[in-house]
């Protein structure tokens, strides 16, 4: 909740885990849903990156150059996160 770019501040890992918050270099953040590790993709859940309002998914290289860092669901206040088992 609250300005996306706020979210730097509370950065507490470098690497992805389901439900953490990923943060972006410009100010955007979304939730990881899912890990693909043999693509070294992560799949994440947004809202306003294709349209206002909108809520999407897309996979995304893990070194994504504009992914600043994440923050763990551990330091999230809990609200309702989506998870999703990635079965290949």
């Amino acid at each position: 909740k609250g300005n996306a770019i706020k979210w730097k501040e509370s950065i507490t890992a470098l690497k992805p885990e389901l439900g953490a918050v990923v943060v972006f270099a410009y100010g955007h953040v979304g939730v990881v849903v899912g890990i693909n590790y043999l693509k070294n993709t992560i799949i994440i859940s947004e809202r306003n990156y294709i349209g206002k309002w909108i809520v999407n998914e897309r996979e995304i290289l893990q070194g994504d150059e504009k992914i600043v860092g994440y923050v763990l669901k551990t330091h999230v206040k809990q609200g309702n996160l989506v998870k999703k088992d990635i079965n290949f």
